[in-house]
């Protein structure tokens, strides 16, 4: 299939809701991407790695007034759960809420630069926004197609611990210019010797 801007992907996945003050400075700290320079309401991918900078999931995230919340493109929510859980303490000031859904609508092109871009999230009742009524929605498998096309890794199958983000092709969620992260030193040496497999 050729896509173009006239496609969406939609698709409702569990959400879950980091509640509290302290939830921006706990993902900074847990993920590659430089949360505390997010405004409120933005939507972006970042990954989640281990202690030795291998990908647990590919994560999207919405900072809130109240929070943040986070779906889990790739790898496996309860995993993410279990392992927030592990290092939250009462100093980091927010809990983890049960999980909920939400509704992920994004717009698809062949252009691998904006495959983490132009996504909406909705309540899974409300309607689809006007704009985007009359745009042909991907079946499965085209949706499949589309992200071993542009590098978009999807599903628990798909990560599974066993590689870098650079090695994935996720170097750009990878801010090289934020502080201590989990798995930031091995990304440090990565980027130092210059060479992945």
């Amino acid at each position: 299939m050729s896509y173009s801007r006239e496609s969406i992907w939609d698709e409702t996945f569990p959400l879950l809701r980091l509640n509290g003050d302290g939830a921006r400075t706990f993902l900074h700290g847990q993920t590659t991407s430089d949360i505390l320079s997010r405004q409120e309401g933005d939507v972006f991918a970042s990954c989640w790695l281990n202690a030795i900078g291998r990908v647990q999931a590919l994560l999207e995230i919405r900072l809130t007034s109240v929070g943040a919340d986070v779906v889990v493109l790739g790898g496996d929510m309860n995993g993410v759960i279990n392992g927030f859980g592990r290092v939250i303490f009462p100093a980091d000031k927010f809990s983890l809420e049960p999980l909920s859904s939400i509704r992920r609508i994004q717009i698809i092109s062949e252009d691998s630069s904006e495959r983490f871009k132009k996504v909406i999230w909705i309540h899974p009742s409300d309607p689809i926004p006007l704009k985007l009524q009359n745009l042909a929605k991907v079946g499965m498998l085209d949706r499949q197609l589309w992200s071993i096309d542009n590098g978009f890794p999807m599903g628990g199958g798909e990560i599974n611990c066993k590689y870098t983000p650079f090695e994935l092709g996720l170097s750009d969620l990878v801010c090289l210019n934020k502080g201590c992260y989990l798995g930031q030193e091995t990304i440090a040496k990565l980027v130092k010797v210059g060479h992945v497999r």
